[in-house]
């Protein structure tokens, strides 16, 4: 179902940003912990084989469209500002689909945990000048909390259930 959803959304992105190449992301959602760096997505771009493609720059968003590179409309998910800069910048005809590090991201400490719907975008054209949206595809960020900080909550936990026992028992 996650599939058909995320292939309905590249073929939908396609058509309305006039993709020429396609692009994927597997898998689509991370699971990451607040305070992580440099969480990486990985991915496939196929070319097409008519023209060159220049992919300039991304942006991701989560509610607001971004049109700039590098930008995001959330404060607390931030683009890593390296891993995108090691996928090919240029695609020539009869190039072979690059598959790899697509982009990655800095996780603020600060976030609330739970489920983050993002858009990752392409900003390029047929020459370097370009930077206009090109491609696009979604992906999820899903904040867990550090498996560490569970094993503080257990004595505390086990403490209120041992003094809820006992002030029964005395009532």
């Amino acid at each position: 179902m996650v599939r058909r959803f995320l292939l309905l959304t590249l073929v939908l992105a396609g058509v309305a940003w006039g993709d020429t190449f396609t692009f994927s992301l597997s898998p689509s959602e991370m699971d990451v912990l607040p305070g992580d760096l440099s969480d990486i997505f990985q991915g496939t771009i196929t070319p097409s084989i008519s023209a060159n493609e220049y992919i300039t720059d991304i942006c991701i968003y989560f509610t607001t469209a971004c049109t700039s590179p590098e930008s995001t409309d959330n404060p607390l998910i931030t683009l890593d500002g390296v891993t995108f800069y090691q996928t090919p910048g240029l695609f020539e005809p009869g190039d072979p689909a690059y598959t790899g590090p697509i982009f990655g991201i800095d996780v603020d400490p600060t976030i609330a945990t739970g489920l983050y719907s993002g858009t990752i975008v392409f900003l390029g054209g047929s020459d370097l000048s370009e930077s206009t949206p090109w491609g696009s595809a979604a992906f999820q960020v899903d904040v867990v909390p550090e498996p560490g900080t569970w094993w503080f909550v257990l004595p505390g936990l086990a403490a209120a259930l041992i003094k809820i026992t006992r002030a029964r028992r005395c009532a």
